[in-house]
């Protein structure tokens, strides 16, 4: 039995890494979730600075992580492509580690949900690049308080740390997650580790935010990277709680029943106190997206009770579970087919065009079309890479159309049909900019290719 589930464990990862490949390849490369940090780190290989010539919603991890592959292999969507699928299987395998702690059937139940729901995301993005960090982070802390290995603590905090580097939400989640329920554990098992313990995991997890502060002062990335998002992200949609009240809903029905039949065992606890912190991440912004980025320890709760159940399928619990599971696997189909119809992907042909119609180093491409920086391998004019009215200053497009005077760029693209859903205002100083200067010369559907004209 043994060697028979080696050989499966030997066939099953292989499987998941080119299942990833396979669902991931093509699966955001003109993307614009992608586009905004496939420009981001196309900038700073033009010596541009974040948060000075660009605008950022994000800690600036992701943008240089990318920046240092390209340095190192040459600047191309595969090689950032490739760093990602990297990171995404390496959350594969910390998540089978986690949810193999409750039930080893459950952990591969997980990482084939988890690999199959990747299939709608953008994948180079913050959200992916901080995942490791976070579930690493989460998997030593249970190591260490199973095997008594306290160390680990400290190394936990260290890598909860990282994740701010990458996305200061989901890490800033994780940091407190994780020491609330060291906090529980040491109020309610004081024997398994001390005061020091948790002082030292907050202490160690907020070192790395530190290096921050060695180019930005805190003040500045306060204002850049908590005041600005909470005050003006959620200004452009209309927004809804139903999805984020549903997957409350999930976990604590999840939770209720595995912890009835686990009532000692930390990890259920851990899974649905941290998973209850990255759900408020996701306050200003509530999609399918941005929830599915964050579910991980929904995804593992729900694969461990549906092998346990399955096993004993007797009693009322079961028929009980039964339907709430196959609710639970309705609402992530529907996720799935919602967040596949907001991702566009625009044709190469429009690349083509631009390529062959507009030869300076910069072009405007908007409101919210970041990825053709990188595709055309053109600079933006102005200090963001997308600009949406109610959630950027005016000032943001005072400033860029300032710049298109100035730097004169002899093309435009423009997509203002994908914005409709943030309630875009086309009565600002860019569009009306472009209205004065620019006219259509291609269209591509709803992408409009705008041409100088005057070309002085």
């Amino acid at each position: 039995m043994l060697k028979a589930t080696k050989i499966f464990d030997f066939i099953f990862w292989p499987f998941i890494f080119l299942l990833l490949l396979i669902l991931n390849y093509s699966s955001g490369h003109l993307n614009s979730d992608n586009g905004v940090f496939l420009s981001g780190a196309w900038s700073l290989i033009n010596n541009l600075n974040i948060y000075k010539d660009f605008f950022s919603f994000s800690t600036p991890g992701t943008y240089y992580l990318i920046w240092a592959v390209w340095k190192i292999f040459g600047v191309s969507y595969g090689a950032a492509l490739s760093i990602a699928l990297l990171l995404l299987f390496t959350s594969a395998c910390l998540i089978f580690k986690i949810a193999a702690q409750l039930n080893k059937k459950g952990a591969y139940l997980a990482v084939i949900i988890f690999c199959l729901s990747s299939a709608s995301w953008p994948i180079i993005t913050s959200h992916i690049f901080c995942l490791p960090f976070i579930l690493g982070a989460a998997y030593l802390i249970i190591i260490a308080l199973k095997k008594n290995k306290i160390n680990l603590i400290c190394l936990a905090g260290l890598l909860a740390g990282i994740a701010v580097l990458f996305l200061q939400t989901i890490g800033l989640a994780t940091i407190a997650g994780l020491a609330i329920f060291l906090l529980w554990i040491y109020i309610n098992k004081k024997d398994a580790l001390n005061f020091k313990n948790l002082i030292g995991f907050i202490c160690i997890s907020l070192a790395p935010i530190l290096i921050l502060f060695l180019k930005w002062p805190p003040l500045f990335l306060f204002d850049k990277l908590i005041k600005f998002p909470a005050l003006n992200y959620s200004n452009t949609i209309s927004i809804s709680y139903w999805l984020l009240s549903a997957n409350l809903i999930f976990l604590s029905v999840f939770f209720y029943i595995l912890n009835k039949s686990h009532r000692q065992n930390m990890v259920i606890k851990l899974l649905f106190i941290w998973q209850i912190l990255l759900f408020l991440t996701t306050a200003s912004y509530p999609d399918f997206e941005h929830l599915a980025f964050v579910s991980a320890p929904l995804i593992i709760l729900f694969s461990v009770l549906i092998i346990e159940f399955l096993k004993n399928k007797l009693g009322p619990k079961f028929l009980l579970t039964f339907g709430i599971s196959l609710s639970f696997i309705f609402y992530l189909s529907f996720y799935l087919i919602e967040a596949i119809v907001y991702l566009s992907f625009p044709s190469q042909s429009i690349i083509d065009f631009l390529n062959n119609n507009c030869h300076d180093k910069y072009i405007y491409a908007g409101p919210f079309l970041p990825e053709f920086y990188f595709e055309t391998r053109k600079l933006n004019p102005g200090p963001s890479q997308w600009l949406l009215t109610n959630q950027h200053p005016e000032e943001y497009f005072l400033e860029t159309a300032s710049d298109l005077e100035r730097i004169k760029p002899d093309c435009a693209i423009v997509n203002y049909k994908m914005v409709e859903k943030f309630n875009y205002n086309k009565n600002n100083a860019v569009d009306n900019y472009l209205k004065n200067y620019y006219q259509e010369i291609r269209k591509f559907n709803e992408t409009l290719i705008l041409k100088r004209i005057d070309t002085k």
